[in-house]
């Protein structure tokens, strides 16, 4: 909230860090965090200085350096730099597909969430979104396979979501109820208004007394 804005979260980095030591497991992160973000634009020296450094990510104590593999060109060489790094640091690392949704069906939808979040059309992310579905939850089978190179990282992250799973009602927001008319619950109401919007932006617009005016007239010329 002290960004003061939607999308705009301000955070304490030492706050945060005292709040949840020996509470929580640390990743490292996908391709937004900022190991990875000093690996792709200043190399592997840099990614390490970043991980090491007092003020990063990977402190002491809960902290699991993160690697994800979606066959992307460039994945397999920064495994390999990653596994490196966390050798060096003294740290584990856990394997991870970066899942953003269930299975490959719903890697549309979670384009088109994509989207919205960033308010732009799909056109306008496609060279931002990824080329193919694979963020999705795979077997345990099918990690092993893909991170084979890599020993106890894919155990670790089998026992990592054993101890840190939890019921998703206890996260459950305590809201005030919205006012919605009779015959609908919250659910059902917003569902209703997603519809009428979707139709109110999608119907075709209707020709004007001018436009048909106009349409009449090229129609006359023709045929004379």
């Amino acid at each position: 909230m002290r960004g003061k804005e939607k999308g705009r979260p301000v955070y304490d980095m030492d706050e945060i860090v005292g709040e949840i030591r020996g509470h929580a497991v640390v990743l490292t992160g996908c391709r937004k965090g900022a190991v990875r973000r000093a690996l792709a634009e200043r190399g592997p020296e840099a990614a390490f200085v970043r991980a090491g450094d007092p003020g990063g990510p990977v402190r002491p104590g809960g902290v699991m350096v993160e690697l994800i593999d979606h066959q992307l060109p460039e994945d397999s060489m920064r495994n390999e730099v990653l596994a490196e790094l966390a050798a060096a640091l003294g740290v584990a690392t856990v394997a991870t597909n970066a899942v953003h949704y269930a299975t490959p069906r719903q890697g549309r939808l979670a384009a088109a969430m994509a989207a919205v979040r960033a308010r732009r059309s799909l056109d306008e992310m496609a060279g931002w979104l990824p080329p193919a579905p694979a963020a999705f939850i795979r077997t345990g089978a099918e990690m092993q396979d893909r991170f084979h190179r890599f020993p106890g990282a894919v155990q670790r992250a089998a026992v990592l979501g054993v101890d840190a799973a939890f019921d998703l009602k206890l996260v459950a927001p305590d809201l005030p109820p919205f006012p919605v008319p009779d015959g609908h619950d919250e659910v059902s109401y917003l569902r209703h208004l997603t519809f009428e919007g979707a139709a109110a932006a999608t119907a075709p617009a209707r020709p004007t007394r001018r436009h048909i005016g106009n349409w009449s007239t090229n129609w006359r010329s023709s045929l004379s």
